[in-house]
């Protein structure tokens, strides 16, 4: 017999179990609305993704946020639409500190609680620093990650992923990764065992070195979950068929493509898993962005592959002018003193300096330049110039070695500031074409152009979910520059897996402020209809300086409409407690939709892990058909719509 049961849900109190049953298209009208300020997120700086996850059990997913190199934020849903600060509930002085990068909730132990995995990265590439693993004893988290063998502290890691990668009914644990800088090559996967964790060198290979991302989904037809992999080098989607023996099987049925984050579903409704690639391309070293009219940020970027001495950026302003210089990365610590001003090449008192047009005439002479240096200059009436000078070092007879500098500068004017261009070097757009590679019968086919996926965006991020409740799934992109915030994309699927652009993103543009890194999804009020959250703060690479301390939260409300729906947890007995893994088919007035639990992750981020089937007009489900990681296969019929249903895995 089939165990189903209705989750009841009352503001901000989870009245329990009760079982139930027993059994064998795009427009202009606003979908979202921003409740950032109501609800409570009012965070602003740096982020690195986020993670839903109901951490106490009362049916709504609460909030993780990692803030980055800040304090990480736990925040409970109190299910009116408001969010409370819960971060006292971490036992450990120092837990939620250190250079956070992505995390995520999963119930590992199989207990019926979520915890929660917090990877970070490895001072600059070449030290150490412990991952976290945060068990859930009673609503209170404590720090087991050394103790149970997932410390790991030598892994530059970045985005985790739960997947029973050997079948035995427990989580496992792969650790996203990028290559640090010197010869140590740290674990990537950890084997769940009777106590504790064991890495595991014989999954992937040395392919995992450099893969900073993996998610799940079903490629090839078998009804298994594969895994889908961004790799730096050669920078390509890489897949793999997972399987009990060692090492996993390559696929290889996409082409090599860049690709920033990526969402699996189906698209098209042939009940193949196809996928969406989100892209953009690499900054140039001169990129600026204008949150304010009278506001510009902009990033120097200098290295030994440019070839460019000296380069820089001009722009027009008749104001004073406050520049804040501050150092993302540079081959040697940056002093103020190495800052030159006018032609007199007098220095500032420090990084943050105001400057009156009349007291910056002229531009200091290359000849002044010993070693690198930034200049600014002013012409007038209104012109202004910023140089950086990086003069090559010797190197053997002859040779000529250009050193490394990354400046971010903030620069605020009492006047507009217009007419902003590069100086020595050509600008780069960031802008790439977003790839969508439709499934058929497990070969893929890169169809974007002709579904309305021509238009080429700087994509961070991707979340694919069925945003009106008409059965099919639309599209949500996050759009990024290195720095800077461009509008974000709606895209509404017609029916047929052909999308629409719906205009101002369906009311969820995004801020102008911060540079864009991710979207998660949930239903975070529980009404039926997926929301949205926006991290706004990226803090990696370009974008570490003045742009991601603007950045924050945005938390935006899909508004509904009159379609059904209907919300699945998944609760595993011989499979793992989460039902990761599990491929749901779910049928409706005739129509089959399936989705995949996949742990809700994607780049640097998660979901929520309930899974969301619209129902358009439908008022009740005819077949629910669950495929579990233990092989188990169930029906449920005869569902009434809209409500929250647990399911759990019968007996094989």
């Amino acid at each position: 017999m089939s165990q189903v049961f209705m989750k009841s849900l009352l503001p901000a109190v989870f009245s329990g179990l009760v079982l139930v049953l027993a059994g064998c298209g795009g427009s202009d009208q606003p979908v979202f609305e921003d409740v950032t300020y109501s609800s409570g997120l009012d965070y602003q700086g740096m982020t690195h993704g986020a993670a839903w996850g109901d951490f106490d059990g009362d049916g709504y997913p609460d909030l993780y946020l990692n803030n980055h190199l800040n304090e990480a934020g736990l925040y409970r849903n109190k299910g009116d639409g408001r969010f409370e600060d819960a971060s006292a509930l971490f036992a450990g002085a120092g837990d939620r500190g250190g250079d956070a990068h992505g995390a995520s909730w999963a119930d590992f132990d199989n207990d019926g609680d979520q915890d929660l995995v917090q990877l970070t990265g490895a001072m600059v590439g070449v030290g150490a620093e412990p991952k976290k693993l945060f068990l859930n004893e009673s609503g209170v988290f404590r720090d087991v990650g050394e103790a149970l063998g997932v410390g790991n502290p030598l892994g530059r890691t970045r985005t985790p992923l739960w997947f029973d990668a050997d079948r035995d009914g427990r989580l496992d644990l792969f650790m996203g990764a990028e290559a640090r800088f010197d010869d140590e090559t740290p674990p990537f996967w950890f084997l769940q065992t009777e106590s504790g964790f064991r890495p595991d060198t014989e999954i992937g290979g040395d392919i995992f070195r450099s893969t900073p991302f993996c998610l799940i989904s079903e490629l090839d037809g078998d009804r298994i979950p594969d895994l889908i992999c961004r790799v730096h080098a050669p920078r390509h989607a890489y897949q793999i068929k997972s399987s009990a023996s060692r090492p996993f099987e390559a696929l290889d049925l996409l082409p090599n493509t860049a690709f920033s984050d990526i969402a699996a579903g189906d698209f098209d409704g042939d009940l193949d898993f196809d996928l969406y690639l989100a892209r953009n391309a690499t900054a140039g070293q001169v990129v600026w962005a204008q949150p304010r009219a009278n506001e510009l940020q902009v990033d120097l970027k200098a290295d030994r592959k440019t070839g460019t001495d000296s380069f820089g950026f001009s722009f027009r302003s008749r104001g004073e002018v406050e520049f804040l210089v501050s150092k993302a990365h540079s081959y040697k610590p940056f002093s103020h003193k190495q800052i030159l001003i006018g032609g007199q090449g007098r220095h500032p008192a420090g990084f943050s300096f105001t400057l009156s047009p009349e007291g910056v005439v002229g531009l200091a002479p290359d000849e002044a330049v010993e070693e690198s240096r930034l200049r600014v200059g002013f012409k007038a009436p209104d012109q202004w110039t910023v140089f950086l000078q990086s003069v090559p070092s010797q190197s053997g007879k002859g040779a000529r070695k250009l050193k490394y500098d990354h400046l971010a500068i903030q620069i605020n004017s009492t006047a507009v500031v217009d007419n902003v261009e590069a100086l020595g070097v050509e600008t780069r757009s960031t802008a790439a074409q977003d790839r969508l590679f439709i499934n058929h019968s497990g070969s893929f086919q890169e169809e974007g152009d002709n579904r309305g996926i021509g238009h080429p965006l700087p994509s961070a991020s991707v979340v694919a979910a069925d945003f009106d409740n008409d059965m099919d799934l639309d599209l949500y992109v996050v759009s990024a520059d290195q720095i800077g915030n461009p509008a974000n994309v709606l895209l509404m699927n017609k029916g047929d897996g052909h999308f629409e652009k719906v205009g101002n993103a369906g009311g969820a543009l995004g801020s102008r402020l911060g540079i864009g890194e991710t979207v998660v999804s949930a239903d975070f009020d529980r009404d039926g209809f997926v929301d949205l959250l926006l991290a706004n703060g990226a803090s990696m690479g370009p974008s570490l300086g003045p742009a991601s301390d603007q950045g924050g939260y945005q938390l935006y409300r899909n508004r509904g409409n009159g379609n059904h729906w209907l919300e699945i947890d998944l609760e595993g007995t011989a499979s793992n407690r989460d039902g990761i893994g599990a491929i749901v088919y779910l049928t409706a007035g005739g129509i089959t939709q399936v989705r995949m639990q996949d742990g809700g992750m994607h780049h640097l981020s998660q979901n929520d892990m309930t899974l969301h089937f619209g129902l358009g007009k439908h008022q009740a489900v005819d077949e629910i058909e669950i495929h579990w990681p233990s092989g188990t296969v169930q029906r449920v019929s005869a569902v009434a719509a809209d409500q929250l249903l647990l399911i759990r895995e019968e007996a094989p």
